[in-house]
């Protein structure tokens, strides 16, 4: 799962398996070393796989600098999969559902979300801007914040993912419109200047 986030293929966070290919050879070779340290929990997959699980945990206890320090950490350790952070703060966001407002846990967990929406914005998907705004047949109003800091520190990611066509697909035509008006503004200011 690691490789294919490197190479830029994003798996759903709502996938419970995932699948891969490898040539028998590489299998067999594997089981005399590789496949030995993943079970040993040696080498950067192991250290990876432990710093997320430690940002799920940061993330879940509302813990703010511990949550900025695994994000470092993680961006030292595998800067090609450190945005993972992000889906790590959307799940906890969608599993906070009614609480993300009002409460002390939503907002740490809100702020965190922006956080990461700034540094790593360029890398979000549609489906992460998805999870992030949609809940049900409605949307998060902490997740329309967010759409708005994608908008304004990664304008050109935004736009390149055509944003109002997916949310009118979804058939949240507010969000849609949202979007649109973000891009049309940004047009209007450009020729204006």
């Amino acid at each position: 799962m690691l490789k294919e986030r490197a190479k830029g293929n994003r798996i759903s966070a709502s996938k419970k398996q995932f699948i891969a290919w490898i040539d028998a050879n590489t299998l067999s070779s594997g089981l005399d070393s590789y496949l030995k340290d993943v079970a040993a929990w040696r080498g950067e997959t192991q250290l990876v796989l432990s710093l997320l699980d430690a940002l799920h945990a940061g993330v879940a206890t509302n813990n703010p600098d511990l949550v900025g320090r695994l994000v470092a950490l993680l961006t030292d350790a595998a800067p090609l999969v450190a945005d993972a952070s992000v889906e790590v703060v959307l799940q906890e966001a969608v599993y906070l559902g009614n609480r993300l407002r009002g409460t002390a846990e939503g907002l740490a967990t809100a702020q965190q979300l922006y956080v990461l929406i700034r540094k790593f914005g360029n890398r979000m998907t549609t489906s992460n801007v998805d999870m992030m705004v949609r809940r049900g047949k409605s949307y998060s109003r902490v997740g329309l914040d967010g759409l708005g800091i994608l908008y304004d520190d990664h304008f050109d990611h935004a736009v390149s993912l055509d944003l109002p066509k997916h949310f009118v697909r979804v058939n949240l035509p507010e969000v849609a419109y949202y979007c649109a008006l973000r891009v049309a503004n940004r047009q209007a200011i450009l020729r204006l200047s």
